[in-house]
């Protein structure tokens, strides 16, 4: 017997109106069931890869223990930070020197290709004799299975041993694999703020910067830009000119960054605050290169800014030294301050003085007050003050305190008019080199020269040009590495790891102003000593040295 057919009119409404309700809820529940299978690879994979740069970074493992670090020539280990990869592989992935070995890089581009050199198996022995390549370059792909065989037993991809300098880490697949979704994305993609043939810089100017030394320094800086290409890509300078309070900074920083994100912040200048502009490049991964600021702000681990030196803080620890190592020194010392960078510096004198164990009795006070009770026999003094401020002390003291120091950084010695009774009590605590002047004969005056630029607020200029040249040969030394075979990006990690060489290389011919500029891996001030300089009669017009350099 035939079912019996059904027809709409032998349904009730209720009946269509559930069976309709009950396709839709079933066509949502698979559509977000789609949904939900779509997106769970690309969750899995960012979760994997946060493992991974737990123990690239923190050398945590996916269980949350220690990672264990063996030296197997040593048969020593190290477990947790201390055996993290990042200590020697860098941040970038790209390595870095040890001694006389090269660490080679394990950066997914290049730890899971193979090498620029690399030839098949079946010929490896027909290589020339006597062509040499790092060995990274020469061998064959890493995959997990043969990461997990280098971790644990140190040999490479062809079956060669690893030489002994790589510990060794014993990992189970699970976390090899969250390790590899690291590396794979690590200094994979190219830093914010290049766009096309463009590179993006921008520039921080702080409120209470006199407009000409505002002038000087972004005369220097447009013109370099403007004839400057790196990596195939043109220069494009923003300034950023902040206004307020500094806890305005921040906010007013994030709204630049937002309408155009630079991929470095080149030189700038501050006075005696910097701290929210450090704050803002360490928070956005952001590569400060080289400002002209008073007093840098301590650091601590911090990466991404690099400073010249750290300014009033370094001039105070030099004559803390000086101080300390005297084998008569003053019973009292007046620090003479007229604003907020001399009062920091005063700060950091103390500080550094009662780190050293000195006996001094330290007492501050303003330009007027100094000059209205000129100190007794057995008094020194330090006067943080710019060269506005000493013309009018030198003019209201006839005799000043014997001996009287001066910062070269806030009041250079070239922008100063002494009179003969002051340059025979004076000392000079400077940063800068002696031999400055030859340099820039040999660099800096030629180049302002040919570009039409004036030649005052030299120091300022110098700065300007330095931290141009060096972020240029930076990027240069990365764009080699590329051409060299090593493929990557370029991100602001490579370019602070390159410019920790090129400041060390190049530091005559870039930066003449400065002693000896060095940089080793993660420092970030360059400049670490100075030395106290004096009239060596009170009709001299050069200043010669007091002291032998002093690193503190």
């Amino acid at each position: 017997m035939p079912a019996p057919r059904l027809s709409a009119g032998s349904l009730g409404q209720a009946d269509i109106l559930h069976s309709v309700l009950l396709g839709v809820l079933l066509l949502g529940v698979l559509l977000l069931g789609v949904l939900l299978l779509a997106a769970a690879p690309a969750v899995a994979g960012e979760a994997l890869s946060e493992l991974g740069r737990r123990i690239y970074v923190d050398g945590i493992l996916p269980d949350g223990t220690l990672l264990t670090a063996t030296r197997f020539k040593e048969n020593a280990t190290a477990s947790g930070a201390e055996a993290a990869c990042i200590n020697c592989h860098r941040r970038s992935g790209y390595g870095s020197i040890e001694g006389r070995f090269l660490v080679p890089p394990v950066a997914g581009a290049a730890l899971f290709a193979p090498g620029a050199f690399a030839v098949p198996a079946a010929s490896r022995q027909k290589r020339p004799p006597g062509i040499q390549v790092e060995r990274f370059r020469a061998r064959s792909a890493y995959n997990e299975r043969k990461l997990r065989r280098a971790l644990r037993d140190g040999i490479d991809p062809d079956g060669n041993p690893l030489r002994p300098l790589m510990a060794r880490y014993d990992l189970d697949a699970y976390a090899v694999k969250a390790l590899a979704a690291y590396l794979r994305q690590l200094s994979g993609a190219a830093a914010p703020g290049i766009s096309g043939d463009t590179l993006h810089l921008g520039t921080v100017i702080t409120p209470g910067v006199p407009p000409p030394q505002r002038e000087a320094l972004l005369e220097v800086l447009h013109a370099y830009a403007a004839t400057r290409k790196s990596w195939g890509m043109n220069w494009q300078l923003h300034v950023w000119q902040l206004s307020g309070a500094p806890q305005e900074w921040e906010a007013q920083l994030d709204e630049q960054y937002r309408r155009q994100p630079v991929f470095a912040l080149l030189s700038g200048a501050g006075m005696a605050e910097w701290q929210p502009v450090h704050r803002f490049c360490e928070r956005r991964a952001l590569a400060c290169v080289l400002p002209s600021v008073e007093l840098a702000p301590e650091r601590d681990s911090d990466y991404y800014p690099l400073y010249f030196s750290s300014g009033l803080a370094l001039e105070a620890q030099l004559l803390a030294h000086h101080l300390s190592a005297e084998p008569a020194p003053p019973q009292r010392l007046l620090q003479v301050v007229a604003d907020a960078s001399g009062e920091r510096a005063a700060a950091a004198l103390r500080e550094a003085l009662e780190r050293n164990g000195s006996k001094i009795a330290v007492q501050q006070m303003t330009p007027e007050e100094y000059a209205a009770a000129p100190p007794a026999a057995g008094t020194a003094a330090v006067c943080w003050l710019r060269p506005p401020q000493i013309a009018a002390l030198t003019a209201a003291v006839q005799t000043p305190a014997s001996p009287i120091y001066l910062s070269a950084l806030l009041a250079p010695p070239e922008e100063l008019a002494l009179p003969e009774r002051w340059k025979q009590a004076l000392r000079v605590v400077s940063m800068y080199d002696l031999l400055a002047e030859q340099r820039a004969q040999a660099v800096l005056l030629p180049w302002l020269a040919r570009n039409g630029i004036a030649e005052d607020y030299l120091r300022l200029r110098g700065d300007a040009y330095a931290a141009s040249d060096f972020l240029n040969k930076a990027i240069t030394a990365v764009q080699m590495q590329t051409t060299g075979g090593i493929p990557g990006s370029l991100t602001r990690e490579r370019l602070l790891e390159a410019l920790e060489s090129t400041l060390t290389v190049f530091r005559d011919d870039t930066a003449p102003y400065y002693w000896r500029l060095s940089l080793g891996p993660g420092q970030r001030l360059p400049v670490k000593g100075g030395a106290l300089l004096h009239y060596a009669a009170p009709d001299a017009t050069e200043l010669t040295p007091f002291t032998a350099r002093i690193v503190p």
